[in-house]
Order: C-alpha cells, then structure tokens, then sequence
C-alpha cells in the first residue's frame, strides 16, 4: 500500500509499504478515509525528528523511517478479537492515542498523562496511509449523517473538549479565546455548543472570520486594536474572567495573563516554544487559577468530540482543502509552513 513515510526532516516520501497484519485482539483494521495534518506535523517536517522518535521507542520500538498522521477517520475493514460494537463496514474515528490502561494515571482516570503513553503516526505507524491498525479503545463510532470530511475532525475536536473540560468556568461570564487556530477555533466551537460567551482575538482576519462563522460573540482584530481596549469595546472591562491560550505565543502569554480579573481562570492550551516569564506574584494576590491541558482521555473526550460532530458540520468552516496523498508535501506540509492554508488540510489516501 502507499503510505507518508518520514525519513528525516524535509524528507517524506510516499513509499510502498507492507499492508498492516492484524488486527490482533482488541484491535481494528481501518481503511483510511480522511486524514488531517496539523502544527505538530509541520514542526517535524520542517525541523524534527522531535516526538518522532530518532532511535527505537521504550514502548513501540519504533523510529524513523515511520507512517505518520494521528487525525484520520476510515471504514473498518477488519475487526481483531475480542472487539465489540464494531463491524466490517462501519466508520470510526481514531484518536491516535495509545495509553497503557495499567499504570497510576490511567487507572485514576488521566490516561493523557500515561507513563507509557504513546501516539499512532509519531511513535507508531500513522494513518496517513491506505490502511492502518489501531486499538478499538482509541476509536468513536462516526455517525451515518457525518461526512468523512467531519469525522477527521474528531482527534483535534477530542484534543480541545478535553481542554474545555479542564477549564474552570465561573458561572455566566465571559471567556476570551486567544489564538483562533486549529485548536482556538475548536476550543471556540465546544465552548459555544455548552452555551457559553466567547470572545476571540486573532491577528489573522480570515481566522477572525472563522470564529464569527462558529459563532463567536465578538471578535478582536490585534491588527488593530490592542487585547485590553477591545475587551474594553466589547464587554464594558478590559479585563475577562476566563482566558484561554491557545496562540502558543510567548509574549501573547505575558501580557494577556495581565488581563485576568480576580479570582479568574487563565487556561493553557497553546504550547510554548520557550520559558516565559509571568508576574506570579500578581497570580497569587489576585488568586488567578493557572490550569492546563494535555491532548486527551480516551473514554471521555473522544465520545464527547464524535457526539458533537454528529449535530454540527464543523467541516466547511474548517476545512481549507482535500488533497491527494501524492499532494502531501507540497499541497499541505509546504503550504502549510509558508502559511499558505487557512484551515484544516485533509489527505484522502485512497
């Protein structure tokens, strides 16, 4: 079969691979139907290996040369022993998220944080290939009345309902979501669908665009207009109650963990690529809450996400472009880091 091989950085080929033996017991072999890339597979195309592993995984024994792609939905095509609630034909949607369900963390119910935990399509055969095997566990059944476009949708969905859940809300106020990316703009869709009011700043108008299409309730363009005076503009405050990060931004960080009111919530979901210096000492007496989130648990967030996808079609607001699977490089991994793609890129391998 054909498969996106990593080789090193700047180098993924589509090879001829061998076809996935199995499934093995509590497994599913998919047919691949969609596949998305995201910040993480650019960063390791354009300057890894960095969670791809360079020497053999403690857990999976793999490294480079490996299939890559964690968010991919696909028809089962095989089902391994053991499995229930899935049959040869259905759809189902991956997390690409594998935990060990043994250790402390997962037995406490946080088995995002698994002390053996690792990811299909970065320590392990991905989905961006014509077939892949994946634990029954890491999948959600993909509704009939959701397109394929959608369904691919469910991993990165998974990844900010779990962020949403680790929020610590105050009853009827205002969130400002900061970064209307990939994630912003999921974390932005779950806040709206439990009823919340959402603010967003960007300084991409087209992603600004976006978040008023997921309906969000005001819109800041930092282009224009500083954080503070458009929260002043738009709420009456130049400061929010609940501020969620997900720019990934240093100095976005900095100063917007200024804009917290008392006894507020700043929320950390954007990764940052270096240290960066908070003024702790205004955190404390203004009793801050500082909570994070890291990518997402299994039985949870990924019911939650396909649940969520099967009442709203995320996908034409999100979706920059279906591609080929011989388009990958240049269609979405190159395009992509010259910011050429505003939206999700999604390969059909088939």
């Amino acid at each position: 079969m054909r498969a996106a091989v990593y080789h090193w950085r700047e180098d993924v080929r589509i090879d001829d691979v061998p076809v996935p033996l199995g499934p093995g017991p509590g497994e599913l072999l998919l047919e691949v139907l969609r596949c998305g890339i995201c910040g993480t597979d650019v960063a390791e195309f354009q300057t890894g290996p960095h969670l791809i592993p360079r020497t053999p995984h403690p857990v999976t024994g793999r490294a480079v040369p490996l299939t890559i792609g964690h968010e991919f939905t696909g028809r089962v095509a095989a089902v391994g022993p053991g499995v229930q609630g899935y049959a040869a034909g259905d759809r189902a949607a991956s997390s690409a998220v594998v935990p060990c369900g043994e250790c402390r963390f997962c037995r406490r119910g946080q088995s995002n944080l698994c002390e053996r935990y690792h990811a299909l399509g970065l320590q392990a055969d991905g989905g961006l290939a014509e077939f892949v095997r994946v634990p029954a566990a890491s999948c959600a059944q993909v509704a009939d009345g959701c397109s394929d476009e959608n369904a691919a949708l469910t991993q990165p969905l998974a990844v900010a309902m779990h962020a949403f859940h680790q929020t610590p809300h105050r009853s009827g106020e205002a969130m400002l979501v900061l970064g209307a990316g990939g994630i912003g703009s999921l974390y932005l869709a779950v806040a709206k669908s439990r009823g919340r009011t959402v603010y967003v700043a960007d300084i991409d108008p087209l992603a600004l665009r976006r978040s008023e299409a997921l309906g969000a309730d005001g819109v800041i363009d930092l282009r224009q207009e500083g954080l503070g005076d458009g929260l002043r503009r738009r709420t009456g405050e130049g400061t929010v109650a609940t501020l969620v990060e997900c720019s990934g931004r240093d100095d976005a960080l900095a100063a917007a963990a200024t804009l917290v009111q008392r006894g507020g919530t700043l929320m950390l979901v954007g990764l940052q690529t270096r240290t960066v210096a908070l003024d702790l000492h205004a955190l404390v007496v203004n009793e801050v809450t500082v909570a994070t989130s890291q990518a997402l648990v299994n039985a949870v967030d990924l019911p939650a996400a396909a649940g969520l996808l099967a009442e709203r079609d995320l996908a034409p607001m999100l979706v920059d472009r279906v591609i080929a699977l011989e388009d990958l490089v240049g269609g979405g991994l190159v395009a992509s880091a010259k910011g050429e793609v505003h939206g999700k890129v999604l390969i059909d391998p088939r």
